[in-house]
């Protein structure tokens, strides 16, 4: 068992210095060109064909083999699914190409390797191995490798968006254009709105009875959602909005109808209270103006109750449903 182990660690060992840098001379800068990257991998367009792209690479060593002849063979190569192939040509280097740093590095060298027709899934190595005449490597080493990598990938072009086109809100039906249209469905629609396929990129969306709401014509796209809302006949207001809905004596108070189409004409209407003016500003807001105080003998001071009631106004699609607010002046006590 124990020798076992001990041919296990050897073999662990010969493979962690034939694939790590060495520390007498290593690969200090190994890049490829910019333009070929995508998230850090290298992006090909087909399998088709060779393609080629630029890489640069910096070779460094110990300060103290500066004064030792120091030859280097280098190049870049492809691991293949575990089949690795030669795919620049070899860099061979001496003494003088170490000019950089005092001697510790070379310049900038620029090249380029190739991914073969068929062969380019997988990931891009450099490799190299050296010889110094002195220092116990005056024979030529086993390769060792450059720490860093680049995986390559085949580019996938975006899937162009799905776009709408056609009415925001519909009477009796609509046809919509769409553009790049995956998967088609028309969500929040039972008893309000059906869906048909006219063909040529062209739904049918037609409105059920006097159904009034909002359905959305939904495409999908791989994991990518496009949305288009249509509103339905015409929806009532969706609230009436103020500071307070108790008002108190002598005060002007101002509020406001709000719809889910911004541009919807509305009829406000106060219903109730005489002796409060109601004065509308413009199409969705109003105000209430209060009477004095009445004077009263009475210990439980008058209460006025007023409702205001608002609807959308639209000869083609027709009146929506009002919604209605009570609003009361005076006394909090519960009007009787």
């Amino acid at each position: 068992m124990v020798m076992k182990n001990y041919i296990t660690f050897l073999l662990w060992l010969i493979v962690s210095i034939g694939y790590s840098q060495n520390s007498n001379v290593y690969v200090e800068l190994f890049n490829v060109n910019s333009s070929a990257l995508n998230n850090g991998k290298i992006h090909y367009f087909s399998n088709v064909g060779d393609t080629s792209i630029n890489f640069s690479v910096v070779i460094g060593r110990n300060i103290g083999h500066v004064g030792n002849p120091t030859q280097v063979l280098a190049l870049a190569v492809f691991d293949n699914n575990g089949l690795e192939y030669a795919a620049s040509d070899t860099i061979a280097l001496t003494q003088a190409n170490f000019t950089a740093f005092d001697g510790t590095a070379t310049p900038f060298i620029n090249s380029s390797f190739t991914l073969k027709e068929n062969k380019k899934e997988g990931v891009l190595k450099f490799k190299y191995r050296f010889r110094i005449n002195g220092g116990g490597y005056d024979d030529w080493t086993n390769w060792f490798y450059a720490t860093k990598t680049y995986q390559t990938q085949q580019y996938q072009p975006p899937i162009p968006a799905t776009t709408f086109a056609g009415p925001d809100q519909i009477c009796d039906e609509g046809i919509y254009t769409i553009t790049n249209p995956g998967t088609i469905s028309l969500e929040n629609a039972t008893g309000v709105a059906n869906l048909t396929n006219l063909g040529n990129n062209q739904w049918k969306v037609e409105r059920i009875n006097n159904a009034v709401g909002t359905v959305v014509l939904k495409s999908l796209v791989g994991s990518n959602t496009y949305e288009k809302n249509i509103r339905i006949g015409n929806q009532a207001p969706t609230s009436i909005t103020g500071n307070s809905f108790s008002l108190d004596w002598s005060r002007s108070y101002t509020f406001t109808v709000n719809t889910v189409d911004a541009n919807s004409t509305l009829e406000i209407v106060k219903e109730g209270a005489p002796s409060v003016t109601f004065t509308r500003l413009d199409n969705n807001r109003f105000t209430l103006s209060t009477p004095p105080k009445p004077n009263s003998n009475d210990p439980i001071t008058p209460v006025y109750v007023l409702n205001i009631k608002a609807r959308v106004i639209d000869p083609e699609c027709g009146n929506s449903e009002y919604i209605h607010q009570e609003i009361r002046v005076g006394s909090t006590i519960p009007f009787e």
